[in-house]
């Protein structure tokens, strides 16, 4: 079933842990997405708290979580975390298995002044 981009996968065994995913929003202004180059794979990872005799670690779980774009004009998102950028504009990225959240900001921009010519740099333009 999809809703706003959501997908359900897969649920985890109950436990301490945390889920993370990446890339992460670090300036507040969202993940940068370029139109001209419209796919970027994100990535869920669940941490696992050491105690009660049990190690800790983190499993990288990308294809188990349910993941969801909103708003889904902007961006589309494959079950394996793929988004696929869909117009200009901003959007909350989210992994979901349990009780564990994990969410970031995108920023979907259009490349703006760029040419095929390796010496030229591209910039891109907020719409």
């Amino acid at each position: 079933m999809l809703v706003c981009g959501l997908w359900a996968v897969s649920s985890f065994a109950q436990g301490p842990e945390r889920l993370r995913i990446s890339p992460v929003d670090g300036d507040g202004n969202g993940v940068p997405i370029s139109l001209s180059q419209p796919d970027q794979q994100f990535k869920a990872f669940l941490s696992f708290f050491s105690g009660a005799g049990l190690p800790g670690g983190e499993q990288d779980v990308t294809d188990q979580v349910t993941w969801q774009v909103c708003p889904a004009s902007v961006a589309t998102m494959s079950p394996g975390g793929v988004i696929h950028a869909v117009i200009a504009g901003s959007a909350t990225v989210t992994a979901v298995t349990g009780t564990n959240r994990a969410s970031t900001k995108i920023l979907v921009v259009a490349a703006i002044g760029c040419k095929r010519n390796s010496a030229t740099i591209c910039r891109t333009w907020n719409l």
